[in-house]
Formats: C-alpha cells, structure tokens, sequence
C-alpha cells in the first residue's frame, strides 16, 4: 500500500514540469499569436487585406504619368527672364519634378508589399515563425516608406539635379534599414530563445512602435513642405494629412493586435491608412496637372540661387548699422545718412 502511494506521488511530481511547460507554451504562443475574433472570421479578416492590395495595384497602374511633366521649353515660355541663367533654371525644374515623381512607383510598392505580409500574417496566424517573418518583413518596407517620403522632402526641400549626394545617402539608407531589421531579428532571437515568448512579442512591438513613429516624422516633413505657400494646398487638405500622420504610430496595434479592442482599432487605421493614400495619390496628380509642382520647382531653385547671397548682404548690413549704433547711439526716426543705404542687391 506504503510502495502504491510512493509510486503514485512520484508519477504526480514528473507530470507536474511537463503540465507546467505545456501551460507556460500555450499562454507564449497565445501572447505572439492573435487568436480569432468571434465577429469577424477570418476569411473576413484575410478577404479584407486583400481588398486593400487590388486597390493598391490598380491605382499602382494608374499611377502619375511623367508625360504630364511640362519640358524645360515650356517652364522657359512663361518665364520672362531671357537669358541663358533663366533657362537653365526652367530645365533644373522639369527635372526635379521628374525626379520627384519617380519615386512614387517604389513607395506605392512598398505598400503592396506592407498589405501583402498582413494579408499572409492573416492566413497563417497559427504559425509562430512564419508570424514573426511576416512581422519583421512589415516593418522592414514600413522602414522603406519612411526613406522614401524622407527623400520626397528632400526633392522638395534642396536642390538635387547635377549633386551625387543623393546616390550616397541612398546607400546610407538602404543599410540602416536593414541594420534595424537585423538587430530586430537579433533580439528577439535573444530575448525568446528557442520558441516563441512574450519577451519576443515585446521586441516586435518596441520595433513596430519605432517605426511608426520614423514613417510619422518623414512623412510630417513632406507634408510641412507641401502645405507652403508657394504650393498653395487648401487647408483641409493639410489637416487631413496630419491625420494620416496621426495614425502612423498605430502601426504596432496592426503588427501584433493583443485582443479585440486593439484588433478592431488596427483595422480602421487601415482602412483610414488606405484612402488617405489614395487621397495623397489624387494630391500629387492634381499638383501635377494643375502645374503647381512645376511652378514650385522653378521659384525654389530661384529662391536658393538667390538667398544666399541677399542674405550675406543683408545681414551685413543690419550687422554694420547696430554696431555703428551702438557706438554713436542715434535717435528713433533720426535722419539716416547716405552710407547706411542698404548695398545694392539687397532686399529692398
């Protein structure tokens, strides 16, 4: 009887460490994996991202026509200035804004490509590994967005045509975007060991959050040069697009949903997240069409032509008069003498 209950015992303390390591599995898988909404099952969930991808390559293949980019001729035939400086201007700015509009191929791909791994995450939500490729593949082209807007605003913001900076930044960009990925992978490998855990999740949030938030900074700085007044973009518009904006750092809720309420509220960020692409698309071809990116392109390359040497000028000449006042001290509305004329060149 004695020996039964020895043996009995012994048998309920080898079980316990393996009851206790399914428990410890199931509440890790539970903690990377979502489990499935009762209201929304998951044809519905799949069905819905690829809804998204249709619209995203439909409107990829309608995309912003270069040929609608007027010719440095043109540009050159409503500017009055005629000499050879003036046409050397007009024709810097049919380029950049070819330049400007070549990019949007790639970051409307690398939307499909986003869509495309949250379509592939819904399907194979069971799978850890291929749950945390699909994670690590998502903020890898969210990261590709973030470069590609940044150099949006750098088109918009320098002149770019005959400087070999941007090839070197590129490659700049191109290695910190897969040194993030790495160190992602990395860590979680680290912190998770071998199988899935809740301190893999944690990394893949962290990243996804740093993410977001380097796609809300790049893009705040492409919408920041939009809403100037040589472009001239309605206000609404620019509120609209700091929504959109907004709701970058959300991109961890889509990434890893932990339950319900964040399920439902990833969803309509991407849904919001989509049309306020579309809305940005139809943006750039009516900018294009209504040749504001042109005219923008034409008056910027002037101003910073120009702005360098008006502002040494002016700010001599300010620099001169408070030193000179300081010295001598005149009064308010006192007569100003000839040589305290601005220089010529300078604003007037």
């Amino acid at each position: 009887m004695l020996a039964s209950k020895k043996t009995a015992v012994m048998e309920t303390a080898a079980q316990e460490p393996s009851a206790k390591i399914s428990q410890v599995e199931q509440r890790s898988n539970a903690s990377v994996v979502p489990q499935s909404i009762p209201l929304i099952p998951r044809y519905l969930d799949c069905g819905f991202y690829l809804f998204h991808i249709i619209i995203l390559m439909a409107l990829l293949l309608s995309a912003i026509n270069l040929r609608d980019v007027p010719t440095a001729g043109d540009i050159k035939s409503i500017h009055k200035d005629g000499n050879k400086d003036g046409f050397e201007s007009a024709e810097t700015a049919a380029i950049a804004c070819r330049n400007f509009l070549s990019f949007w191929p790639f970051l409307w791909a690398c939307w499909i490509f986003l869509y495309s791994f949250l379509f592939i995450k819904s399907i194979c939500d069971d799978n850890v590994t291929m749950f945390a490729i699909c994670s690590v593949a998502e903020n890898v082209f969210n990261n590709c967005t973030a470069v590609i807007f940044y150099a949006l605003y750098v088109e918009l913001s320098e002149i770019t045509v005959g400087v070999d900076r941007p090839s070197k930044a590129w490659i700049f960009a191109v290695v910190v975007v897969f040194v993030f990925a790495a160190v992602e992978v990395a860590t979680s490998i680290i912190a998770g060991g071998p199988g899935a855990t809740e301190a893999t999740t944690a990394v893949s949030d962290i990243f996804s959050v740093m993410s977001g938030i380097a796609v809300a900074v790049c893009t705040g700085l492409f919408v920041l040069r939009m809403g100037t007044r040589t472009i001239d973009v309605p206000t609404g518009v620019v509120i609209l697009l700091i929504v959109y904006i907004g709701i970058q750092p959300l991109f961890s809720i889509i990434a890893n949903p932990q339950g319900p309420v964040q399920y439902m509220m990833g969803s309509s960020a991407v849904v919001v997240a989509l049309y306020s692409k579309v809305f940005l698309l139809g943006l750039v071809s009516w900018l294009v069409g209504t040749h504001r990116l042109a005219y923008y392109m034409l008056r910027e390359r002037q101003v910073k032509e120009e702005e360098s040497a008006q502002r040494k000028l002016f700010v001599a000449f300010l620099l001169r008069i408070n030193s000179r006042g300081k010295e001598d001290e005149p009064t308010l509305g006192g007569p100003v003498c000839e040589k305290d004329t601005p220089p010529a060149g300078a604003i007037q």
